[in-house]
């Protein structure tokens, strides 16, 4: 810019120097003499030559100041091109990078969303993991507590629980390993053995093989069912002929109040069934209660033979028939003793009544006359 300045400049001075020149009023310029003409045209042509060479040289530095200013204005043009490339490339760059950081500050926010919510579930399932077992102890806190009180104010209902659980699995225990009744016996002949488990005992009973591994098991069984079963065991078809032909090893090992029981419920059920159905298991029944031997000195049982056993049965016949068919059975084939004693009581209660039927005041003149032989 200053260069185009200095050109303008000069321009001006020249042109006002020509026109100082050719004014006529300018004096010193006029020439006296031809002379003096000559050379002050000489001289003007001088100057003028060397003007138009000062031109000529201006021109040519303002050509080249403008193929320089050209050059730098190119230079600064792709200065300025490639500033603004560079800013270009700037620009991608940074918005290559903001693009890069953006799926960074969304992959983070995806994954710390994923996380949160995974924690968030966590802790919802752990507070319920919680909640569950602070319910579980509340509910095993209760129950203990309901336990508690009704081992303080019913032990013996609990104990009766206990002692139900433990019997069903000893019968199932027998139903898969019979033998053991060798082992268990004094665990089931200590206890009273609810009817209901008859059935898995009979099972577990007949599933022993003849000969028997085990000679006592079997023994064991029947006692058992005599003990336990009276009712169910002694008119049962399976296994009633069985007992009949052991009565005499069931009623020595027997205790007392067993028998009483046991005798008890036997005729008892024979009555139900019918005395003349059950005649000669009765005979049987009563021969292996007089030849039942004492546990202690091996002679016979006075308990067997005694007037409190047989007065015990004999009374629990309540209804008049049956002890008439009772009685009339055992003077048939009568059993030393014992045959006396029913006919006493038969006698006592009967012998004066004006209501007996024929049948029954003739089996009381047999009695009579039975009495009156053996005396």
């Amino acid at each position: 810019m200053w260069h185009c300045i200095i050109l303008i400049v000069f321009l001006i001075n020249a042109v006002s120097y020509f026109q100082d020149a050719n004014t006529p009023t300018s004096h010193a310029l006029i020439p006296e003499s031809g002379t003096d003409d000559s050379k002050e045209i000489e001289n003007l042509d001088k100057q003028i030559l060397e003007l138009k060479n000062k031109i000529t040289d201006l021109e040519g530095s303002m050509l080249n100041s403008k193929a320089e200013m050209e050059r730098k204005i190119q230079q600064e043009s792709q200065l300025s091109q490639d500033a603004l490339q560079s800013v270009n490339t700037s620009i991608s760059g940074v918005h290559l990078l903001l693009s890069v950081v953006g799926i960074i500050i969304a992959f983070v926010g995806i994954t710390f969303t994923i996380l949160g919510y995974t924690i968030i579930q966590r802790a919802d399932r752990t507070r319920q993991d919680v909640e569950d077992s602070l319910n579980i102890c509340q509910k095993i806190k209760d129950e203990t507590s309901s336990l508690n009180t009704q081992i303080q104010s019913n032990i013996s209902g609990l104990y009766e629980k206990l002692r139900f659980a433990e019997l069903e699995y000893i019968m199932n225990r027998l139903q898969r390993v019979p033998l053991d009744i060798v082992n268990l016996f004094t665990r089931l002949a200590s206890q009273d053995i609810p009817s209901h488990l008859y059935l898995k005992f009979k099972e577990a009973y007949l599933s022993i093989s003849e000969p028997s591994p085990h000679p006592t098991a079997p023994g064991k069984y029947r006692l058992l069912f005599y003990q336990q079963f009276p009712k169910q065991s002694l008119f049962d078809k399976e296994i009633s002929k069985d007992l009949e032909q052991d009565y005499g090893n069931i009623l020595d090992c027997a205790f007392n109040h067993e028998i009483e029981v046991s005798s008890v419920s036997f005729f008892a059920e024979c009555a139900i069934q019918g005395f003349s159905t059950h005649s000669e298991r009765i005979c049987e029944y009563y021969k292996a209660l007089y030849n039942r031997l004492h546990p202690h000195g091996g002679i016979k049982d006075e308990f067997t033979r005694s007037e409190k056993l047989h007065s015990m049965i004999y009374n629990s016949l309540d209804n008049k028939v049956h002890r008439f068919a009772l009685v009339e059975i055992l003077i048939v084939e009568p059993i030393p003793i014992i045959t006396d004693l029913y006919t006493k009581m038969l006698l006592r209660d009967y012998e004066s009544l004006p209501d007996n039927t024929p049948e029954q005041s003739e089996l009381i003149k047999k009695i009579r006359s039975m009495s009156k032989q053996e005396s």
